[in-house]
């Protein structure tokens, strides 16, 4: 219960967060300590993957609050990012915050299994990286 993240390859092109209920803003901001600079040391494109099917809802506070601040400190290598399987009130409150700040649209993808999150984040790779120096594979 709570949350966990890891790299999902030796490659380091995709950073897996798994949420289950219970969990906390103060358990996640923890997390994002590490797993931030940890992101941004890459030195490369990385795909994120939110993995909140465990997650039910939000915990206690100003989810809008909350999300705006995580967002804005997300690493400028994060290309994309997929959300798994989604409660209703997750694809919600995503989409009020892209409204609000259009920069959130690299974060505000879902697909309902994890499979559909990896073929859309190579399918995002080979788009906006085909013709770059990092050809390297997702």
């Amino acid at each position: 219960m709570g949350v966990s993240a890891a790299w999902t390859d030796d490659s380091h092109r995709i950073f897996q967060f798994v949420f289950e209920h219970p969990w906390t803003w103060e358990e996640y901001y923890a997390l994002l300590e590490w797993a931030l600079p940890e992101i941004k040391a890459a030195g490369h494109p990385v795909a994120t993957i939110l993995e909140v099917s465990k997650m039910r809802s939000f915990p206690p506070g100003n989810v809008v609050t909350h999300l705006t601040g995580i967002g804005r400190r997300m690493p400028s290598n994060i290309f994309t990012s997929v959300i798994v399987s989604p409660p209703q009130i997750a694809t919600l409150f995503m989409d009020i915050l892209t409204k609000i700040n259009p920069d959130f649209e690299r974060f505000n993808h879902f697909d309902r299994s994890l499979e559909g999150a990896h073929r859309y984040i190579s399918e995002q790779y080979q788009i906006q990286f085909q013709n770059g120096s990092d050809q390297s594979s997702v």
